[in-house]
């Protein structure tokens, strides 16, 4: 449930913020043994689950991957819980912290996972 401040927040971002997408945080990539990503700039973000895969194949040895957690980070439409979880299981061993907004509305996708043995 949204408060009327996030409203307010929102509505502001709508008419004078950039959207944060995955072909903005791709330079990173490069930065191909990266153990901690901190990434919370103030706008609206447009990250699905595409991004989050990219983040985790890029990523294999990262630890800590945080990305639009500030109360100034908006996500339009965030993916799903599994969307975000399944790839970091798959390519990221290493990680002990992720911080990233999803979407829990349909949750029922959690209950036989719909993939078939994720972690190799």
């Amino acid at each position: 449930m949204r408060t009327q401040d996030d409203r307010q927040i929102r509505r502001q971002f709508k008419q004078s913020s950039p959207i944060i997408r995955l072909d903005h945080l791709q330079p990173f990539f490069k930065f191909v043994n990266l153990t901690l990503f901190r990434f919370s700039v103030a706008s609206l973000y447009e990250l699905d689950n595409t991004a989050y895969s990219a983040f985790a194949q890029a990523w294999s040895q990262i630890r800590s991957f945080e990305v639009g957690q500030g109360k100034l980070c908006v996500h339009l439409q965030p993916p799903a819980m599994r969307e975000v979880l399944v790839p970091f299981a798959i390519h990221c061993p290493k990680l002990v912290h992720l911080s990233v907004r999803f979407s829990g509305r349909n949750m029922d996708v959690l209950a036989n996972g719909g993939i078939e043995n994720p972690i190799p």
